[in-house]
């Protein structure tokens, strides 16, 4: 692992990051990715589906997350976690088989709504407060 890290180190204080550079290693990257497809496509098929979807809901919270990037972050971590929580409550109510389960997915979901209306109140609050304070 050290020597890892000593070679990439290396590497780095040999090319410094320009435009020109990080061009570079992008095609690289693209070269290395269209080689090992078969084998990258293979491994994805054996990961689970709650890895898939847990690396895929990290891919769409990076890109709220730059979307958002304008608002407070304490806004922002709101929104994140709402669209979050609705999508986590979507796949727990399609594996939901019973009507018991329903249920406690529907008190769940209830539940998630109450927080999230106390942290935009609050929220609100902080900011009310520090309008009055200008």
């Amino acid at each position: 692992m050290q020597r890892n890290k000593e070679s990439c180190l290396k590497l780095v204080r040999q090319f410094p990051v320009t435009t020109q550079n990080f061009r570079l290693a992008v095609n690289y990257y693209k070269m290395y990715a269209s080689l090992y497809f078969p084998q990258i496509t293979e491994l994805l098929h054996k990961l689970p589906r709650v890895i898939l979807l847990m690396l895929k809901t990290n891919d769409c919270l990076r890109s709220v997350n730059n979307a958002l990037i304008k608002r407070p972050s304490v806004e922002s971590f709101i929104i994140i976690g709402r669209v979050s929580s609705e999508a986590l409550i979507e796949e727990k109510l399609s594996h939901a088989k019973s009507l018991f389960g329903l249920l406690h997915v529907w008190l769940e979901e209830i539940s998630l709504q109450a927080r999230f209306f106390i942290m935009q109140v609050a929220l609100w609050m902080l900011q009310f407060r520090t309008a009055l304070a200008l």
